[in-house]
């Protein structure tokens, strides 16, 4: 998962990126709906914190490895695993998306 989570720390730094180089308000896209920068910056940051929880439990699992709650920790790894290839699935047209990440 290591190579996962870097992907989507590398994707969400250049969706903060962008939507940090516009002006605060929507902008206007021909064609398309209105992107708005103050949202795309609220998810970056909510993505994030979803990442580092996912990065915590998925080292406090590992830590408990060997107690009466090693049956749990094949089940949270999936669970993490799942969660961060869901998180990386918009991302999925990027040239370094690998397809074993696909949900």
């Amino acid at each position: 998962m290591p190579d996962l989570i870097e992907f989507l720390k590398a994707r969400l730094a250049e969706d903060e990126r962008i939507a940090s180089a516009g002006p605060p308000s929507p902008w206007e896209m021909s064609g398309l709906l209105p992107f708005d920068p103050i949202r795309i910056l609220a998810e970056v940051e909510a993505k994030r914190r979803i990442i580092d929880r996912l990065v915590a439990a998925g080292k406090a699992d590992r830590d408990e490895e060997g107690t009466e709650e090693g049956w749990i920790t094949a089940s949270v790894l999936i669970s993490l695993t799942t969660t961060a290839c869901l998180l990386a699935q918009p991302y999925a047209n990027h040239p370094d998306y690998q397809e074993e990440w696909r949900p």
